[in-house]
């Protein structure tokens, strides 16, 4: 939190600081309270919950979770993920869904972080267990 989650909260106050103007048009935003933000949460409370009428961020979290689509993938589709991803953290990973589809692989390797699986020297092997496993698909394995 007080890295990743700080880090973005910074950001979304100097995108805020950018687009002001347009923004401060939606009246349940309040300024002051913008530049006082410092985590990422923060912004989805005061920014993210105001403009979509959400109560906390926590139900905000849970509308975007891709946890309830799951089951109605009817295209075989593999899922990387990584177990010490700090934004899509594992206790949030639906794995007993992904066994009852057919449609669904799940990848899930114990490093990587968010969005990065580097190799030595700078590459990302993300895409490659898409090309080996899909020929093979058998969906709702869990690797």
């Amino acid at each position: 939190m007080n890295v990743y989650s700080k880090a973005m909260g910074k950001s979304m106050r100097t995108l805020y600081d950018l687009h002001a103007d347009q923004i401060d048009e939606n009246k349940s935003i309040k300024r002051e309270t913008m530049h006082s933000i410092k985590y990422l949460h923060e912004f989805d409370r005061e920014f993210q919950c105001a403009t979509w009428g959400y109560p906390t961020e926590g139900a905000y979290y849970r509308d975007a979770t891709s946890a309830d689509s799951l089951l109605a993938i009817r295209i075989p589709t593999m899922c990387l993920h990584a177990t010490d991803d700090p934004i899509a953290c594992d206790e949030a990973v639906p794995y007993e869904e992904i066994k009852q589809t057919p449609w669904v692989v799940m990848c899930a390797t114990s490093g990587g972080g968010h969005l990065s699986w580097f190799e030595l020297g700078g590459g990302r092997w993300h895409s490659k267990p898409v090309s080996l496993v899909m020929p093979y698909f058998d969906g709702g394995l869990v690797c």
